[in-house]
């Protein structure tokens, strides 16, 4: 049946965490009036396995504001995605964070270089996770360069639309196939966190 419960199961919990991954840190500690509501098909809506537990609507309360998403499926292409109430998708041009469970270590700015030992301009974010966690392509784009790059190690720069790019380094190795002119998509994995370089 449809159901609003506590004992959600995981492809439910698994299906959240994609829909807010584009705006929601689930590494930070949760706060007093944070909240979520979940509404999602049963097993007895259902007649197959693989469409089982979709959610069809969700709430989430983040430090007193609101995102709701609703499902949605294409007529045209059977496509599903997730929208606001103004019809804005929950997916965004870029994710803000292209590895899972990972804490930012240092953002943009002039700190002394850990190996090097003196202040020196850093152009990235570095997230700290575990060795070998996947690396995902932070939106769809063309790979331009997938090859050691001096301190950054093993190294790949993804052009995406309008003239943005994303870079990736460090990594310990790159995903099957990723080499320049290659198209990939946002949340396909390209690589996997390592320590090559001047890390």
């Amino acid at each position: 049946e449809t159901a609003l419960r506590n004992d959600i199961p995981r492809p439910v919990i698994e299906e959240l965490i994609r829909i807010y991954s584009y705006d929601v840190d689930f590494q930070r500690k949760v706060q007093a009036g944070d909240s979520f509501d979940v509404l999602y098909a049963g097993e007895e809506e259902t007649a197959g396995a693989e469409a089982r537990n979709d959610v069809l609507f969700t709430s989430l309360v983040v430090g007193g504001e609101v995102k709701k998403f609703y499902r949605f499926q294409t007529p045209d292409d059977n496509v599903v995605d997730f929208y606001d109430e103004t019809g804005k998708s929950a997916k965004k041009f870029l994710v803000r964070k292209p590895v899972n469970e990972a804490i930012m270590r240092s953002g943009f700015g002039v700190p002394r270089h850990p190996i090097l030992g003196y202040m020196k301009m850093h152009t990235g974010v570095d997230w700290t996770t575990q060795h070998g966690s996947p690396i995902f392509a932070a939106g769809n784009g063309v790979i331009e360069k997938a090859e050691w790059e001096g301190g950054y190690g093993k190294y790949i720069r993804i052009r995406h639309a309008n003239g943005y790019e994303t870079a990736y380094g460090h990594m310990t190795a790159f995903a099957r196939g990723m080499e320049p002119g290659v198209r990939v998509r946002q949340g396909q994995v390209i690589g996997f966190v390592g320590s090559t370089g001047l890390s």
